[in-house]
């Protein structure tokens, strides 16, 4: 019992998942008090009051849903030790540092980040001379810069501009089309980061302007 004890707090120390992570909390903590194992994932912060655990819930693992009734359908207390107690507040001083959200001592919603995505147009020029010819691709770093690297993948769509200059939605290349005549035409894009499983979906608008001389 000792070795899993120590195994467990290691586990939690070491661990890089920041929603299980709080797992061997709850092992340690079944140790401290005996509970059932669905009655130890529906414990709620709220439950504890003076040192006294009220047991009132359970979660159902057949159909994943939390009911408000132990299996034998009676409520009871249980008298925590003090390494119960420190374990409850490990747990909501990890949730309160790392962002998550949530009444249950050993599971939490964890809130996604802000995406850091941020875009600045710039300015690029096309010959006239070569556009006469053939049409003129640009890429997307000469028209938008990344001031900050979005997380996610990345989409472009163009909003506004002159219908003789496309971008392209997946590589952001742009197309200065063939017989654009001399002088200064403003673009409109949205640019999409679409995020992770840590990081929430953005998108920015700027305006790239493309010069033809």
């Amino acid at each position: 019992m000792i070795l899993i004890y120590q195994e467990a707090w290691k586990d939690f120390l070491n661990s890089t998942r920041l929603v299980y992570r709080l797992a061997p909390l709850a092992v340690m903590f079944q140790f401290q008090t005996g509970l059932r194992l669905g009655e130890l994932c529906a414990v709620k912060f709220d439950d504890v009051e003076n040192g006294v655990l009220h047991v009132v819930r359970m979660l159902q693992r057949d159909s994943d849903k939390v009911v408000e009734h132990t299996k034998s359908h009676e409520d009871r207390d249980e008298l925590l030790t003090d390494a119960a107690l420190e374990l409850i507040e490990v747990s909501r001083a990890y949730q309160e540092e790392h962002g998550g959200k949530g009444e249950y001592v050993f599971s939490m919603t964890e809130d996604k980040r802000t995406n850091p995505l941020a875009v600045k147009g710039k300015t690029a020029s096309v010959r006239f001379s070569r556009l006469k010819k053939r049409n003129q691709a640009l890429a997307v770093s000469k028209v938008i810069k990344f001031t900050r690297k979005g997380q996610g993948k990345v989409t472009y769509a163009k909003s506004s501009g002159n219908k003789k200059i496309t971008i392209n939605k997946k590589t952001g290349k742009v197309t200065v089309k063939k017989g654009l005549k001399k002088g200064t035409y403003k673009v409109k894009v949205k640019i999409t980061a679409a995020g992770t499983s840590t990081y929430k979906k953005a998108t920015k608008t700027t305006t790239f302007k493309i010069k033809v001389k």
